[in-house]
């Protein structure tokens, strides 16, 4: 800009006036409008992250309905009342005579 504004030291004797007028403005209308852009590209791209975001947690409580209603339906058909835990015979959880032997 300052160089847009510097007088004219050419051997022409004359300033460009024309250029000292316009050089501010279009500076200034430069200024703000590249700000607008970048400001805009920005907002953009969080834009873009937040629906991304927003897309995997949709993703994310669908695969956990998916999941929960998979295992409802698993224990729904099997009836776990109806099987027996245990034998009807005592289970035997230690064998008395057997002594191990460790050379």
């Amino acid at each position: 800009m300052k160089d847009a504004l510097r007088a004219d030291d050419s051997i022409h004797d004359g300033k460009n006036g024309f250029m000292s007028i316009i050089a501010p403005i279009y500076f200034v209308a430069f200024v703000l409008m590249a700000q607008f852009v970048l400001v805009n590209v920005v907002v953009a791209v969080l834009m873009k992250k937040l629906d991304e975001s927003n897309q995997m947690m949709t993703d994310d409580a669908e695969t956990d309905e998916d999941t929960e209603r998979h295992l409802t339906a698993i224990a729904s058909a099997q009836d776990y009342s109806k099987k027996a835990f245990l034998n009807n015979k005592y289970p035997v959880f230690a064998d008395y005579n057997y002594i191990p032997y460790f050379p």
